[in-house]
């Protein structure tokens, strides 16, 4: 056994030991969730309710101090106020072990008129020990509190879009819950999870694993065998975003293509919207808006239409390139949105949303969802597509005028689950593994549908920040090593990030990336896309100028599976203060990965740390 192995054992051991650890005393000091273990204190109170609500757009509770009681194993603090009474709630979560819980809040409207509850935080107030280690991503707050055991803090989705939120006493979760309540209804909001868990590197991203094993969510059982190889190109018929999508010519005119990306080293192509569009390609005065369709089951005639997209698709699967197309589930004007005023996304005060210029459709209408899959469906037996990326994933926001429930923010997160699911079923309905590419914020609960996720956080440091520090390579690698490490292990086992330096949006709000770092750059950090864990991606006519050098990269990629599967490190290895390094291991082999961000030559030797 190597000693990277043996290390894992250890890892392992150590929590088991931690699970099987006695179990902390668990109380309620006004309202907040308590934790000792023997002397030590873990969690504690401190100001202010552990619990809010926004109702009116007031605040709920104001300073009243809760009813605290014990029912069985679980604890409840109640707020009782005039007009309304606040439920938090901790029922045990043996799941993660003895020292689990998962948290709700249950709002009452208790006046004589209706209500509108738009916001919920919970917060705790965990100990933190003075130079304790922490680990922080986007979905898990793990704080070491005291000598071997971590508070650790998640939250399981039900309905509503959330996120971590604190400050230096407290930290928790901020709910973006909206609900209509007529007298005497409730709105239910949660869960969030709460445990004991162990300290360490690897120990945190464990527990996540734990954490995730426990809400059981996973990626598809279906998730298409040839993911792992893929590295992607995004394009559209119409041409690209600079010239806003007006050059290329149509569908035969991108045919041509297909030999020349094959031979590139791309392996899938994410094709962009081909339905019915509102204007016809015109640079001068706005180009062609590709997210504002007219009708989602017609391909368009200024492309050249459904013959020629037929054409296009059997061009490019002859060069074995798989096709994947795009949904555009916010509706723009379509026929078939305008169908279905009573989904149509609306305000507080009844108003159509009007998200991006056109209907704003509540992504849980059963009818909308139909539509969608009926889409999803057409792409996939009348042009041989095998999935879709899927713009504004995350929904059309929050619907107070749903027909379907006064659970106004349901059209958010729980929507955009269950519209994901039936694209996926549309793609599906042949036999064929799809792949769903969300435009998404990486929530966890779409990783249930799809193995992939948007990466809009990658594309913001390569795009945003990075940029600022071209001249600073050192520390350009050391803002890399930190952001892929604390992502490292924050999401569901199996899941993927998109990894492009340059998206249609990202060129649109930022300009192309290649010509603001450089070519030379530009194509060091392609290569650390290529390397890090998750689908590489290129934008159409990234390579321009550099083909050679990306397709040398990609067939070298292509030819190292441990890059494609294997477990990341990104610590172990430090050749030099200007490269950036990554070390990947896949079943007992090993790749190393190095691209050099400096515009000098560096060389050196690489030690392993097996």
């Amino acid at each position: 056994m190597n000693c990277l192995n043996l290390g894992k054992c250890l890892i392992a051991v150590l929590c088991l030991l931690c699970s099987a650890a006695s179990a902390a005393t668990w109380t309620l000091e006004r309202g907040w969730l308590s934790a000792r273990d023997g002397e030590t204190p873990l969690l504690q109170a401190t100001d202010g309710p552990a619990a809010t609500v926004d109702v009116n757009d007031k605040a709920f509770p104001s300073g009243a101090a809760p009813a605290t009681r014990q029912d069985g194993a679980a604890l409840e603090a109640v707020y009782t106020q005039d007009g309304g009474e606040l439920a938090d709630r901790y029922e045990p979560f043996p799941k993660l072990g003895p020292d689990a819980w998962l948290r709700t809040l249950t709002y009452t409207n208790r006046s004589n008129a209706p209500q509108d509850l738009t916001a919920a935080k919970m917060r705790l107030a965990p100990v933190r020990l003075a130079q304790g280690m922490a680990w922080n991503p986007r979905w898990f707050w793990m704080t070491e509190a005291a000598p071997g055991r971590a508070v650790c803090l998640s939250y399981k989705g039900s309905g509503d879009y959330y996120h971590i939120d604190g400050d230096a006493n407290w930290t928790g979760h901020a709910v973006e819950a909206a609900w209509r309540l007529a007298p005497g209804q409730q709105a239910v909001i949660g869960a969030q999870g709460i445990w004991l868990g162990a300290v360490g590197r690897e120990e945190f991203r464990a527990e996540a694993r734990r954490w995730y094993a426990a809400i059981d969510l996973h990626i598809p059982t279906d998730s298409p065998a040839w993911l792992n190889d893929t590295i992607l190109y995004e394009c559209s018929a119409g041409g690209h975003i600079d010239s806003r999508f007006s050059d290329v010519g149509g569908f035969d005119r991108l045919a041509t293509q297909a030999e020349y990306l094959a031979g590139l080293g791309i392996t899938a192509v994410w094709l962009q919207a081909v339905h019915k569009h509102k204007s016809p390609p015109d640079p001068l005065h706005g180009g062609w808006n590709l997210y504002d369709p007219l009708d989602m089951l017609a391909v368009d005639d200024i492309l050249g239409g459904p013959k020629a997209l037929k054409r296009l698709t059997k061009s490019f699967r002859k060069q074995d390139l798989r096709v994947l197309g795009e949904l555009v589930p916010h509706g723009g004007h379509s026929v078939q949105a305008l169908a279905l005023p009573q989904w149509w996304t609306a305000g507080r005060d009844g108003k159509p949303s009007r998200n991006w210029g056109g209907c704003g459709m509540d992504y849980s209408s059963p009818e909308w969802q139909a539509v969608q899959r009926d889409v999803a469906t057409m792409l996939a037996r009348e042009f041989g597509m095998v999935g879709a990326r899927i713009d504004v994933a995350d929904g059309s926001g929050v619907n107070w005028t749903s027909p379907r429930t006064n659970h106004a923010s349901y059209s958010t997160l729980a929507g955009s689950v269950e519209m994901l699911r039936a694209i996926h079923e549309g793609f599906a309905k042949d036999g064929v593994s799809p792949l769903i590419i969300p435009e998404n914020g990486n929530f966890p609960e779409h990783f249930a549908v799809s193995p992939i996720a948007y990466g809009h956080s990658t594309w913001m440091v390569l795009a945003r920040e990075l940029p600022a520090m071209k001249q600073e390579p050192a520390r350009m690698v050391t803002r890399l090593r930190e952001f892929f490490e604390t992502e490292r292990g924050s999401y569901p086992p199996g899941g993927r990030v998109l990894r492009t330096l340059n998206n249609h949006d990202s060129v649109c709000e930022n300009g192309r990336v290649q010509y603001r770092y450089g070519a030379g750059l530009a194509r060091a950090l392609y290569g650390v896309c290529l390397m890090i864990e998750g689908i590489p991606m290129l934008y159409q006519e990234e390579e321009v100028g550099s083909y050679d050098a990306l397709r040398a990269l990609n067939l070298a990629r292509r030819s190292i599976p441990e890059f494609a599967a294997g477990d990341p490190d990104y610590l172990s290895i430090d050749f030099a203060p200007e490269v950036f390094a990554c070390l990947r291991n896949g079943d007992g082999a090993y790749a190393v990965g190095l691209s050099n961000l400096s515009g000098k030559t560096i060389s050196g030797t690489v030690a392993l740390p097996i």
